[in-house]
């Protein structure tokens, strides 16, 4: 779909199944790209709760509290 481009007096030009089969394609890219992107930024936060939960497992010096009197 890159590169495609209608004006509104063209589309007028087209039959009702070609404007049907062009609204059906240009969905499906706009579809087909939120997915994509979805996907990307699952990837990244799945990433970054792996890192996070790395970071959780790591020793770390205890702290002395006071003992209560």
């Amino acid at each position: 779909m890159i590169g495609w481009s209608w004006s509104v007096g063209t589309t007028e030009l087209f039959g009702v199944a070609q404007r049907t089969a062009m609204l059906t394609a240009v969905m499906r890219n706009m579809e087909e790209k939120v997915i994509d992107e979805a996907l990307d930024l699952f990837q990244f936060l799945m990433a970054s709760q792996r890192l996070h939960r790395r970071d959780d497992t790591t020793p770390r010096p205890r702290r002395e509290t006071p003992a209560h009197t």
